[in-house]
């Protein structure tokens, strides 16, 4: 909802009734200068919320691209959020995002290797190896690094 200066006021003021004492007397005052637009429900369809769970594999941008035909209310965002919640239970195996990658590269033994990595007290690392992609980018790449610190998403490639 857009919000605005609408100068919205609500008093409230309660003062004791002169024929009962133990009752009040109550006056609501609710004032605008702006009217507001009319209320418009941006909750999520139930039928968005289907397809997107029929397109977990797909990006959020993708689906919100296809939804925004159908459905012009809804954002991105909103989508990135149904999204994320929908496929969580796909992919989060622990609170702890650095023990449920390791669960995760586990329970995928056939398609990645994943190595303990010994590193300095306040540093956390996690390594892997996807074997399809090793496959295509040859026997020439020494190393591939991914810096999710980095705000540019940091990827380092070094060949020979």
């Amino acid at each position: 909802m857009d919000k605005f200066p609408c100068h919205g006021k609500l008093l409230i003021h309660g003062k004791p009734n002169p024929w009962k004492k133990e009752w009040y007397i109550t006056s609501i005052t609710f004032n605008h200068d702006v009217c507001h637009v009319q209320y418009l429900d941006v909750g999520m369809p139930p039928a968005a919320l289907k397809y997107i769970k029929s397109q977990r594999n797909a990006t959020p941008g993708l689906i919100a691209s296809q939804l925004a035909a159908q459905y012009p209310h809804i954002t991105q965002a909103q989508v990135y959020s149904a999204w994320s919640r929908q496929s969580e239970a796909f992919w989060k195996k622990d609170e702890d995002p650095l023990v449920s990658a390791q669960m995760l590269l586990r329970e995928a033994k056939d398609e990645a290797d994943f190595w303990e990595l010994e590193v300095p007290d306040g540093v956390t690392a996690i390594a892997w190896g996807c074997r399809q992609i090793s496959r295509r980018i040859g026997a020439t790449t020494v190393e591939i690094g991914l810096d999710a610190t980095c705000e540019y998403s940091l990827v380092l490639i070094d060949c020979y």
